[in-house]
């Protein structure tokens, strides 16, 4: 008798497609090791081809050794839109993470139309939304006196 395996926890399973196009493209080549990683992990999110929406915690993010701190987690964050990996589309709160969808944008990232001489690239920019530490809470400045004081 033939004792089954456990099923693995986690990402085990899912898979997200790299295709030799992304993998050799001028976008992707540019990216910081830090935004391939977090790229990888946001394609891993989406549920399926009709729903592109993507979600990638900085803890999870953290977890998964992309990042160790939430300022470097917001530039990958900016990094993969700019390079037209991530589209924007609903900005995070103090309490919500940011909802990004999968782009194809980076398609044409350094390309350049023949007859006029523009970039093909569509620019789009990133909101992030607000860390708490912006917000002035009556426990923040508590906590900022106590520092100041010792």
């Amino acid at each position: 008798i033939m004792k089954r395996k456990p099923k693995p926890v986690g990402y085990h399973g899912k898979f997200g497609m790299m295709t030799r196009e992304i993998l050799y493209s001028k976008a992707y080549q540019e990216l910081s090791q830090s935004a391939k990683l977090a790229y990888i992990y946001f394609a891993i999110d989406q549920k399926s081809k009709e729903d592109k929406k993507v979600i990638l915690t900085y803890g999870q993010a953290k977890e998964h050794g992309v990042c160790r701190s939430p300022s470097t987690f917001s530039k990958v964050k900016k990094e993969l839109v700019r390079y037209g990996f991530l589209d924007p589309l609903k900005r995070g709160g103090l309490n919500e993470h940011s909802v990004f969808e999968l782009s194809g944008r980076w398609i044409n990232y350094g390309e350049v139309s023949s007859f006029n001489g523009k970039s093909k690239f569509i620019k789009k920019r990133v909101m992030l939304g607000f860390s708490p530490k912006y917000f002035g809470s009556e426990k923040d400045k508590k906590r900022r006196q106590k520092k100041a004081n010792t």
